[in-house]
């Protein structure tokens, strides 16, 4: 955006295009971060069950993977039709597509996180997880699952700020909060037994 105008063509949407996949990779690599941290805090801090904790947190990321991708994907699309309606000038249509995204984005979280809960055995199950990693990996799979609604909120609240021009806001958000998970789980999982 120049001023007011939305600007698709030119020396401007060139250069607009240019900035926007910097802050988009590092929010996909700072996404996979998130899993890389969870095994180093495992592995630091689970004493004689390191080996199975590790493994427990491995065996889920092509579970994890897929959901929050899926998600990143439906965002994508409601960061569309944002972008659309505000190149469009429909007021109306840019807060019902906000509403609805953010609607959207904790029902479906909701959703995912209570079918996850009856559905994440049969899906260990699938994947082949060792008996003696399962009950670890169904542990760290249904506490992950808990937390899907504030993980879909954050994605389809990027689409949006992405779909007004905010590039940077959302990777520095994500950062901020990777660095407090971090502080909170070393934190907690020092004070346990």
């Amino acid at each position: 955006m120049v001023g007011k105008y939305i600007v698709r063509h030119g020396e401007h949407a060139q250069k607009r295009r240019g900035d926007e996949l910097p802050e988009q990779r590092a929010t996909a690599i700072l996404e996979q971060l998130f899993n890389a941290s969870d095994i180093a805090i495992v592995g630091n801090f689970t004493g004689d069950a390191r080996t199975l904790a590790v493994a427990a947190v491995g065996a889920n990321s092509p579970i994890i993977g897929l959901i929050v991708n899926l998600f990143i994907g439906i965002a994508l699309g409601a960061n569309v039709v944002i972008a659309t309606a505000i190149g469009c000038g429909d007021e109306k249509a840019v807060k019902h597509a906000v509403h609805t995204s953010i609607v959207f984005s904790v029902l479906g979280g909701a959703v995912v996180s209570l079918l996850g809960q009856f559905i994440a055995a049969p899906l260990l199950s699938v994947l082949n997880v060792p008996d003696d990693v399962f009950p670890y990996a169904l542990m760290y799979l249904r506490i992950y699952l808990l937390g899907m609604p504030v993980i879909l909120l954050y994605n389809f609240e990027a689409a949006i700020f992405r779909s007004v021009g905010d590039t940077k806001g959302p990777p520095a958000a994500l950062a901020i909060a990777r660095a407090r998970r971090l502080a909170f789980a070393q934190n907690t999982l020092t004070f346990l037994p």
